[in-house]
């Protein structure tokens, strides 16, 4: 399987796990899955339109933002 799927659907499980939590109302967990669904599926967008490859995805670590200052 091609890295970028592998990275969305990590994202929609974490995406997942968040909903759960925040149902339960432990919202401080739900935001950290929410907030690593989002990294992960930053970085699938980014490798799938070969705006970054897999070594840039994984220098980007946690700072999403790094990969706006590539795009742009």
């Amino acid at each position: 399987m091609e890295t970028h799927l592998i990275l969305l659907e990590i994202a929609k499980n974490d995406l997942e796990a968040a909903k759960c939590l925040y149902d339960k109302k432990l919202y401080s967990q739900a935001i950290f899955f929410f907030q690593q669904s989002v990294e992960k599926a930053v970085k699938s967008f980014g490798i799938a339109f070969k705006i970054i490859n897999e070594t840039e995805a994984k220098d980007i670590g946690h700072k999403s933002v790094k990969f706006y200052l590539n795009f742009f």
